[in-house]
């Protein structure tokens, strides 16, 4: 890590802080994961080529066969205009295939508060998010949600 990694690393401090969360800190890749009470895992990378500190959730891996195509068209079609993800980003990891909602946030502009509100959408969206990802897409079904 350079320059980023010191100001990351104070604002996980702080959240860690104000949440009771003792041992909260980056890896010397630039990633931290956090497990909630419910056992869901929340995922922090620091990206320097995009200044951003990408915070994570997976929902699913990708399936296989002919399920693969219509899941990939649900996947785009909530990933238009945030139109499920609300703020965020869907997208696949090419070496695992998991799927992942993630928010980018500037290092610049990261703060405790900020990186708590992230947190905070990915939690509230990845039940809702697998279960649209997983049901059966049709035409109609693309052109109302």
């Amino acid at each position: 890590m350079t320059l980023p990694a010191p100001s990351v690393q104070a604002v996980l401090t702080e959240f860690a802080h104000h949440h009771g969360i003792a041992g909260f800190t980056l890896s010397h890749e630039g990633t931290a994961a956090l497990r909630l009470p419910d056992g869901m895992e929340v995922f922090l990378e620091v990206v320097e080529t995009a200044a951003k500190l990408f915070v994570y959730v997976p929902l699913d891996t990708l399936p296989q066969g002919q399920a693969r195509q219509a899941y990939l068209e649900q996947l785009l079609h909530l990933n238009c205009l945030e139109h499920g993800t609300v703020g965020a980003t869907l997208a696949v990891d090419s070496h695992t295939e998991t799927v992942l909602l993630q928010i980018g946030l500037p290092l610049a502009e990261l703060t405790a508060p900020r990186l708590e509100a992230s947190m905070q959408i990915l939690v509230q969206r990845q039940p809702l998010l697998v279960a649209l990802l997983r049901r059966p897409v049709s035409a109609h079904s693309l052109m109302t949600n």
